[in-house]
């Protein structure tokens, strides 16, 4: 019913996902099957769900992205470029790191690497050094802790 009210208006639609399975959390591909086929294009192409998590910082992050699709599809939001934000959101700018900061993404952790790379965009004042070997410490025998 609100689907059809919703293609009917040509209203804006947000997906939201429910991520936990116990608390009727789907798969994208089964809300798609779900969905009668006649509005199956007008709800999901081209629209990324939102997932919605029962933790309440991934919460407030859900609520934020919700807000703003909400108000991109306004007519006094639509032309302009916003960002919404909670009065006390942390932000990349606002975290520092001790540099340098010498990090070893490990062969064996698939995607290390990359991901070492990304957070060298996303802290560029840091000086994130990737190592060819792991720290010392990890080198260092164990220790017996009776001797």
């Amino acid at each position: 019913r609100e689907v059809a009210a919703a293609v009917a208006a040509n209203k804006p639609v947000v997906l939201v996902r429910e991520a936990d399975f116990a608390k009727g959390g789907t798969t994208y591909e089964e809300a798609r099957l779900e969905c009668p086929p006649q509005y199956r294009s007008f709800v999901f192409d081209g629209r990324e769900p939102i997932t919605w998590h029962r933790t309440y910082d991934f919460q407030r992050l859900s609520v934020k992205l919700i807000a703003t699709h909400l108000l991109a599809g306004c007519p006094n939001y639509r032309k302009h470029k916003f960002e919404l934000y909670y009065r006390d959101e942390l932000t990349c700018e606002s975290l520092i790191l001790p540099s340098p900061v010498g990090i070893y993404p490990s062969p064996h952790n698939a995607g290390a690497a990359e991901f070492v790379a990304e957070l060298a965009t996303v802290f560029p004042v840091a000086s994130l050094a990737q190592s060819p070997s792991p720290p010392s410490p990890l080198l260092a025998p164990a220790r017996n802790a009776l001797a």
